[in-house]
């Protein structure tokens, strides 16, 4: 609960700060008569509105963008390194024409012949 109200308390600070920077309120004082003064705020809702649909649309833009790189493959592969691959240390074994499932069974029964799994001997 802790954790909850200070995400809460941090918001509207964050809040009030950003509101304040970009312009969407004013705070003025003035006296209102002797030991007395009187806080106005102004609030600009056009600026307010204005500034969410700018953000708004910027939001939808970088989706865009993002999802128009990943549909599409880059124009110019060389550029992007896509086709890139990385130096192997060891040749290519040829493949034999087990099925992945065979293939997946004769590594793990490698790996418990050759004890790596195997409790110590002493």
């Amino acid at each position: 609960m802790r954790n909850f109200l200070a995400f809460i308390g941090a918001t509207v600070v964050v809040f009030l700060g950003l509101g304040w920077y970009l312009g969407w309120y004013q705070v003025t004082s003035q006296s209102a008569g002797p030991g007395q003064s009187r806080l106005q705020v102004d609030i600009n809702r056009d600026k307010i509105s204005q500034d969410i649909k700018r953000g708004a649309e910027g939001v939808q833009e970088a989706f865009e963008k993002a999802r128009q790189t990943n549909g599409n493959p880059p124009a110019d592969p060389a550029k992007s390194g896509a086709n890139l691959t990385p130096p192997t240390t060891e040749p290519e074994r040829p493949r034999s024409h087990q099925s992945a499932t065979a293939q997946n069974r004769e590594l793990i029964r490698t790996i418990l012949l050759d004890g790596w799994l195997a409790p110590e001997r002493k």
